[in-house]
């Protein structure tokens, strides 16, 4: 199942609220526009895997712990599983590669 924008959008939303953010104290925080927090959050766009870790951060909460917030298909490989499997993996590269990585998951999925 592939996770809709909207779906991430969400989550974003609901932590930020929780946490007691505006979108444009967020959008500060981060070093981003509050328009394109807005747009995130509204499910119009997808946050590139910079952004994503840019807002995760500033709600206190790792890559893993954002993803594992996402309901997923059972279908699917458990999300504690392939967290953990993607952060051992990323971990054990080398910087170089982590760029790379990360320029390909931008043209992929901007």
């Amino acid at each position: 199942m592939k996770t809709s924008k909207k779906t991430i959008g969400n989550i974003i939303r609901t932590i930020r609220k929780h946490r007691g953010y505006t979108i444009e104290e967020l959008a500060h925080l981060c070093g981003l526009h509050s328009t394109h927090i807005g747009k995130i959050e509204r499910g119009e766009i997808s946050p590139s895997v910079e952004s994503l870790e840019k807002i995760t951060s500033v709600l206190n909460l790792t890559l893993v712990e954002f993803f594992k917030m996402i309901p997923y298909n059972s279908d699917t490989i458990d999300s504690d599983v392939a967290g953990v499997m993607i952060q051992k993996k990323i971990g054990a590269m080398a910087n170089v590669e982590k760029e790379k990585l990360l320029q390909f998951l931008e043209l992929y999925h901007p």
